[in-house]
């Protein structure tokens, strides 16, 4: 066993590695500061401007309920990218929100991001964008809730519509009140389980519970 760097020597587009993702037919893509890369079969395809990607540093990518691979970037908002091409989606606009934040796909095919202010969706070629305290830096669900953090450290969830502190069974609020660490961005693996990366401690979401690890 092993492990390989990937770099422009095998075909990446850049070095420096913004974003990964594994979509649902394995295929592991790759967003660099020049562009967008699909890794298969040990073969790496770039996508980018020739490619019609406005996103051309991706900074998050998710996979919607119908396969296709969305991208969002800090400056060229959200890409579709759908059997191999790409479509920009063009919901009615959001005032404050280009969808280039962290991203999450729910599973009735709603496309989140947080924003500097805000959490927008898109949805059905809509969307619409909630208010929010701070900046959003990670979006995920903890199998009954939308579940997001702000830069301060506070994690959230979405209840009817309306942004809520996370709380525990004993009412402690999940964040650097009770822990003493600040929540920077989360993974969402098969199971519904949050792995978030923090500055210190960890805690795993998962199943509508929380367990908190200092």
């Amino acid at each position: 066993t092993g492990f390989e760097a990937l770099s422009k020597a095998f075909g990446l587009t850049n070095n420096h590695v913004t974003a990964l993702f594994e979509d649902r037919e394995g295929s592991l893509w790759i967003g660099t500061s020049n562009g967008l890369n699909r890794l298969r079969d040990a073969r790496v395809v770039p996508i980018g401007d020739s490619e019609g990607l406005s996103s051309r540093e991706p900074m998050a990518i998710v996979e919607g309920r119908h396969g296709t691979v969305f991208v969002s970037s800090g400056f060229g908002g959200l890409d579709g990218i759908e059997n191999g091409r790409v479509q920009i989606p063009r919901p009615d606009p959001v005032p404050g929100s280009h969808f280039d934040g962290p991203l999450y796909a729910s599973s009735d095919g709603t496309i989140w991001s947080g924003d500097n202010g805000g959490l927008s969706y898109r949805r059905d070629g809509r969307a619409m964008r909630i208010p929010v305290d701070g900046q959003v830096s990670s979006v995920g669900h903890d199998g009954t809730n939308l579940v997001f953090a702000v830069s301060s450290g506070q994690v959230f969830r979405l209840v009817r519509g309306r942004p809520e502190r996370y709380s525990l069974a004993d009412g402690s609020l999940l964040g650097p009140e009770t822990y003493g660490f600040d929540y920077g961005a989360a993974h969402i693996d098969n199971d519904g389980n949050k792995k978030p990366r923090l500055t210190s401690g960890a805690f795993c979401a998962g199943r509508a519970q929380v367990i908190a690890i200092p």
